[in-house]
């Protein structure tokens, strides 16, 4: 092959419409569309071009790598049509995937359920115009499915709120066949047409009854197997979601992070009760990210405790915890010693002097001394370390702010002065 961008035989585009690639192959010819040439930076970009075409159903894609232009051609086109051409590339999708499909309705005004628990009622050989929703994650609101109930599930964990779809059995607007709907009941009804080939369906949708966040007077809630977690009303939060599912009321939401057995532990759950972000109104998340306020209908619980609680918040905490007692224990051992050694010089210039006393009168009273050691008052076998080892073990200086700050107190550094006093042993 001449053309060093034709390295594949095979693609599927993100719309999952499969292709065959002829390399070196091409030019626009019979089947090409009227004024269906686009520009795309490579033969990926072309050929999903002909996965989203909008008003007719795109078979084929001739692209000439050098002008980066794309033809797009209709499902008639064959290898036959193409010709040797250098740094062209001939696509021609999966006939099979571009099959009309079954049109058969047999429950006309019947009720028909996703698989996450979304009713819709059913239009047979109706289609509603306009009203499209886009997901947040795509700018292509249509979406292809090989059936009506493959179209339903798309609309009922589709982001934002999806009401209805209309399914194209036929595909006669292109391969990407579901489209998703956000309209009021009665909008969406008034805006039916008869489309023999095409099938509609209105979405059911029970608002939660608990609209409003009804917080503890602590501000917690608990779960129903005893978890506690920390409200928050009329608030969102960023984080990662480990999953979204649709939730009847704020504490089924709760008590769904507290019983998620994942592999990331669910630290927190957003509950939207308005479901403005889509029938699936429960975010489990297993990482906490910042606040959203002002969101009325929005509620926030942060998991304080349970056995699948890895909360960094209550990590932290013990985490300090661990290392303040550390500290704080370094702390009283430094004041311990050196209110033993003050204590011990002074009873040693007492002892001195009560000897010189003592020779005078001819007693002898000295204190028993061992340089740079001081025996307690307790007892002859408890001792305290050598002053001059007190460096070795306890640096003042390593207690500092930074130090202690870490365990969760704001305490100045040790004195300077209170360090060289107690590594003297005059």
């Amino acid at each position: 092959m001449t053309d060093q961008n034709c390295t594949e035989t095979t693609l599927t585009t993100p719309q999952g419409l499969d292709f065959s690639l002829y390399c070196d192959t091409g030019g626009p010819g019979t089947g090409e569309y009227t004024d269906a040439t686009t520009g795309a930076d490579n033969i990926s970009q072309c050929l999903e071009r002909c996965s989203e075409h909008p008003t007719e159903l795109c078979g084929a894609v001739a692209f000439d790598h050098q002008g980066l232009k794309c033809y797009l051609m209709n499902s008639t086109v064959t290898t036959d049509l193409g010709r040797p051409l250098a740094n062209w590339t001939l696509g021609i999708a999966n006939r099979t995937q571009l099959a009309p499909l079954s049109r058969d309705c047999t429950n006309n005004a019947a009720n028909q359920t996703s698989q996450n628990g979304l009713p819709f009622t059913i239009a047979c050989g109706q289609a509603v115009q306009g009203l499209d929703v886009c997901g947040t994650d795509s700018f292509d609101c249509r979406k292809h499915t090989a059936t009506l109930a493959d179209c339903l599930d798309h609309c009922s964990t589709l982001h934002p709120l999806c009401t209805g779809v209309t399914w194209d059995a036929r595909m006669e607007n292109g391969f990407q066949n579901c489209y998703p709907k956000r309209a009021a009941p009665r909008q969406f009804d008034d805006a039916r047409k008869y489309n023999k080939n095409s099938h509609s369906a209105k979405a059911i949708i029970a608002f939660p009854t608990e609209e409003e966040c009804h917080a503890s007077a602590d501000g917690k809630v608990t779960a129903s197997n005893a978890d506690e977690f920390e409200l928050s009303c009329n608030e969102g939060r960023y984080g990662t979601n480990v999953t979204v599912q649709h939730a009847e009321s704020h504490s089924a939401c709760v008590d769904a992070c507290a019983t998620y057995s994942g592999t990331a532990p669910c630290q927190g759950a957003v509950f939207d009760a308005n479901m403005d972000g889509g029938y699936e109104n429960c975010y489990l998340k297993s990482d906490i990210g910042g606040a959203v306020g002002n969101m009325p209908g929005v509620a926030f619980a942060r998991r304080l405790n349970g056995t699948n609680s890895s909360d960094p918040a209550n990590n932290s905490s013990q985490s300090k915890a661990w290392i303040a007692g550390p500290v704080i224990g370094g702390i009283v051992a430094v004041v311990l010693v050196v209110g033993a050694l003050w204590w011990w010089r002074k009873r040693r210039r007492g002892g001195t002097r009560r000897t010189a006393i003592a020779k005078d009168g001819g007693q002898t009273e000295a204190w028993p001394e061992k340089e740079g050691w001081a025996k307690q008052e307790l007892g002859s076998d408890m001792m305290i370390a050598p002053a001059q080892e007190l460096d070795s073990r306890v640096r003042p200086s390593e207690l500092g702010t930074e130090g202690v700050r870490n365990g969760g107190f704001e305490l100045e550094a040790p004195d300077e002065r209170v360090g060289r006093g107690m590594n003297r042993t005059d």
